[in-house]
């Protein structure tokens, strides 16, 4: 089984599950590239923040317009589709694909890899617990600060959001082209420094400042996405990548601010959550720091190639 089958298995596998909860009838059912990665990449990361951007806003308009089930319906019947366009697409892919990330990835020594791998689960943690925090929070913070401008409506509050994520989506398309054509280093460590003052102005701000600081720092937790992606595709050879990319989304979605937003706002509200959330970004920068150079990198894959 390689990566295409598991896409297939992912498309089709969700896509029956969306179909099948909204023919529900019981509540008991219902509880039941290689050459151009840091491209292919911000694309991947763009839609795909797309989906969880116009996620509650389609759901709740085929709610309205039709009913809950086809909230399951519709995308499963859509996803469907493209999965089985992916599948016809993607056959006799996986031997050329093979081919041309082993010869991408370099070939690293031991001390070299375990720095990478540390750097890879530091920037993970850190970075996911940001982008969660701070996705989950930002309608509440704009409800509590923005009444003047929003009013109290849930309408104003889901756009200002909506837009605000759509825009930042949009980083990954800068990103990523920024990926292919310089050093790691150099696109990780700009993003994590200036990601500092911004999520702790979010602690502080009111109104539109509020707004543009909001915008400036999702554009930069979403910029960060497809850098973490790119140092497993860049240097973890392909005998280990898919072991590694399975560790980084675990990472990724273990560290869940659902538990730490709840209890900031129980205990003291937004303010101090983007206070810690600040200091949490310190680990990003301290791993950008930490991440090696381009030459130290390849020289170690020259001591780690086999003679």
């Amino acid at each position: 089984m390689n990566r295409h089958h598991l896409m297939i298995i992912y498309f089709i596998g969700l896509d029956l599950a969306c179909i099948a909860t909204g023919l529900t009838q019981g509540k008991w059912q219902l509880m039941a590239e290689p050459a151009r990665m840091g491209r292919v990449l911000g694309v991947n990361g763009l839609f795909g923040n797309f989906g969880l951007t116009f996620a509650a806003l389609l759901t709740g308009a085929l709610c309205d317009l039709i009913s809950w089930r086809a909230a399951f319906i519709v995308p499963g019947v859509v996803s469907l589709a493209t999965g089985l366009v992916y599948w016809k697409l993607s056959a006799g892919l996986n031997g050329k694909a093979a081919t041309k990330t082993a010869k991408r990835a370099v070939a690293l020594d031991r001390r070299m890899m375990l720095r990478l791998f540390l750097i890879l689960v530091g920037s993970t943690l850190a970075g996911g617990l940001i982008f969660s925090a701070t996705t989950i929070s930002m309608p509440k913070v704009f409800a509590e600060r923005l009444p003047e401008l929003l009013g109290k409506s849930g309408l104003g509050v889901g756009t200002i959001v909506c837009a605000i994520y759509v825009l930042a989506a949009f980083a990954q398309m800068l990103v990523g082209p920024m990926i292919d054509r310089m050093a790691m280093r150099r696109v990780l460590l700009p993003i994590a420094a200036l990601k500092i003052p911004l999520i702790l102005g979010a602690a502080y701000f009111e109104g539109w400042l509020l707004i543009v600081n909001a915008l400036l720092m999702m554009f930069l937790v979403f910029g960060q996405i497809p850098i973490n992606d790119a140092m497993v595709g860049r240097y973890i050879t392909e005998q280990y990548r898919s072991r590694v990319f399975a560790l980084r989304y675990l990472l990724s979605f273990g560290a869940t601010a659902i538990p730490i937003v709840a209890t900031f706002y129980r205990n003291g509200g937004s303010r101090p959550m983007f206070v810690a959330l600040g200091c949490i970004s310190l680990l990003t920068f301290a791993v950008a720091l930490a991440f090696p150079d381009e030459d130290k990198i390849n020289a170690s894959g020259m001591q780690g190639a086999p003679a």
